[in-house]
């Protein structure tokens, strides 16, 4: 009896598992543990980064009563952060119901939602044929990949964290009503919703759902009725998704608010695959106001490529980045290089090994509603790639395990054994690098300068990390920094004038916060440019500067018309103002 040979060598198989890893219960506590244990030191973490905004000074969030207008029609007219995720929202109320706003509490639930992430990817990868030490290899390699910390240590990043959960439990349940039964269609797409209200890159999974279902060799009696159960729930929920989307004004893709000039395209891009977009949108009329960025849709090969490095290999990455070298010609070309060599490895691999492309596949369209770099404010967020990392997760182990001991005809405890623990522990010691910057913010933007010393907002951010800790010199060191890098930059100019303001240099004060008002605004700091225009105001009228009062209550009428900032000023002008004065 001959046996079935793989790339021209006997089929390796897999050692076993220790009988330690057999039993039931130990393969999922393992991993569990691996995933979790790691960023429990999170717990003496302060609140860092987009925590301040979306969490500590978000007061929707300081009311409990405010969880009904979460499940009520209220929902619909609230202007709140991350209004478009309601399930995030849910979770930060949960945090301030245990810990009262504590920080401690808000990490330890990040730190076991990855776990159960974990988990998923552990018994996902088992359903689509993996096994048993390859579905394991894979779970360790995600709880400890470092792209996984930003969406983990991150309380505010949480969303990406939430999807993916509810993404595989989605695709899970799906698997079980294509398999024998159809009733699970209910839950796959009840999961698939919670996935959208955490984050919209969940509409990738419905095509996830089709690659897997095609994937699968059995077709047991019954699995039409699931399929077409399935492709009936998703509908509904896409559907539903974007009417919401477009009553909220879909907040994360309107004009001028840090994104790509997609006003014209929203009901589209609510309905669509956002990857659709990539033969709208250099067709959609530039912009009014400045970019926050310098890539666009022609950059997403030298993006996808740094993805790639990013997933493989674990690089270690970080919150600000320098992307101007990505618009870079050697860069896109690279990347495209770097794309068509693993085209061409995966077409010759992929029929040898079929579950390899089914994992590459998943990876690649896990990527795909972040894959148009001129949609996103920063494109090439480590959290963007939580959900991809499940695929290349699965992928990695796979080459470990069945690829190259097939290619070397080597046992696999001789050739993937060793690799696996390698990238097992160097993931390992980049996560803890990595994990460690997020103690608090000063800790995590002086990383970002020493890293990425041209970028503008990680100098801007440092400095204002530096201002709450009342060290002056040098916040103003950091934010002058940021202002010779990006001389447009509203949040550095912004600072600068409450330094002088605090210091009591009144005209520097002055001065500084018109330099922010004379440059354009993006949508998402017309709320930082209106605080501006009241400490202008306020400091105009401190110095009795009437006429340099209505100059600028006047000109920012175009740009705040509803503005009750503007409404106080010049009723506190027309009360101070002797009656002398013109």
């Amino acid at each position: 009896m001959s046996r079935h040979r793989v790339g021209g060598a006997p089929r390796r198989r897999e050692p076993s598992l220790p009988p330690w890893l057999r039993s039931g219960f130990a393969p999922p506590l393992a991993v569990f543990a691996v995933a979790v244990v790691p960023f429990l030191r999170t717990l003496s973490f302060e609140h860092t980064y987009d925590d301040h905004a979306h969490v500590v000074r978000n007061t929707f969030l300081h009311e409990p009563s405010n969880v009904w207008a979460l499940l009520s029609s209220r929902y619909l007219e609230l202007d709140v952060p991350d209004r478009g995720r309601p399930l995030l929202l849910l979770s930060h109320f949960l945090d301030r119901a245990v810990g009262g706003g504590a920080a401690w509490v808000g990490h330890l639930q990040s730190s076991l939602w990855h776990g159960v992430a974990a988990l998923l990817v552990w018994l996902l990868g088992r359903k689509i044929g993996l096994g048993p030490g390859a579905a394991l290899a894979a779970a360790v390699l995600f709880g400890v990949h470092p792209v996984c910390v930003e969406a983990v240590a991150g309380i505010s990043n949480r969303e990406d964290v939430l999807t993916t959960v509810f993404a595989l439990l989605a695709l899970l349940a799906a698997l079980a009503a294509l398999a024998r039964h159809p009733a699970f269609a209910l839950a796959a797409s009840l999961a698939y919703l919670l996935a959208l209200a955490s984050k919209e890159m969940a509409l990738a999974v419905p095509l996830l759902a089709l690659v897997l279902g095609c994937s699968s060799r059995a077709r047991p009696p019954g699995w039409r009725r699931g399929a077409a159960g399935l492709a009936l729930g998703f509908t509904l929920v896409t559907a539903g998704f974007g009417w919401a989307q477009l009553r909220l004004g879909t907040p994360g893709l309107l004009r001028d608010a840090g994104s790509a000039p997609l006003q014209q395209a929203r009901a589209a891009a609510s309905l669509a695959p956002l990857a659709a977009l990539t033969a709208v949108s250099p067709l959609l009329p530039p912009p009014r106001s400045r970019q926050v960025h310098p890539l666009r849709v022609v950059h997403a090969p030298a993006v996808a490529g740094l993805r790639v490095v990013q997933l493989v290999v674990g690089h270690p990455t970080r919150v600000e980045y320098e992307l101007a070298p990505l618009a870079s010609f050697w860069a896109v070309a690279l990347g495209g290089a770097l794309l068509l060599l693993l085209a061409g490895a995966a077409r010759w691999l992929a029929p040898r090994y079929p579950p390899l492309g089914l994992t590459s596949a998943f990876a690649l369209i896990a990527t795909l509603p972040v894959s148009l770099p001129s949609l996103l404010i920063n494109p090439v967020a480590d959290r963007f790639l939580y959900l991809p990392a499940v695929g290349a997760s699965w992928t990695l182990a796979l080459l470990f395990s069945r690829v190259l001991p097939g290619i070397l005809r080597r046992p696999v405890a001789d050739v993937g054994l060793p690799l696996l623990l390698l990238w097992t522990s160097s993931f390992l010691a980049l996560s803890a690098r990595a994990t460690g910057r997020w103690r608090d913010d000063v800790e995590l933007f002086s990383h970002a300068t020493l890293t990425a010393p041209r970028s503008a907002r990680a100098h801007q951010n440092l400095g204002a990390a530096l201002m709450e800790r009342g060290r002056g010199p040098e916040a103003e060191a950091a934010l002058f920094a940021a202002v010779e890098l990006d001389a447009s930059l509203l949040s550095a100019h912004y600072n600068l004038g409450l330094l002088a303001e605090r210091s009591e240099r009144v005209s520097l004060a002055i001065d500084r916060y018109g330099e922010a008002l004379v440059r354009p605004t993006v949508r998402g700091e017309l709320g930082l440019r209106e605080r501006t225009v009241e400490r202008l105001g306020l400091l105009l009228l401190r110095t009795r500067r009437f006429r340099d009062l209505d100059a600028l209550i006047e000109r920012e009428r175009e740009v705040l018309p509803d503005s009750r900032v503007l409404d106080e000023l010049a009723r506190r002008l027309a009360q101070t103002r002797p009656r002398s004065v013109p």
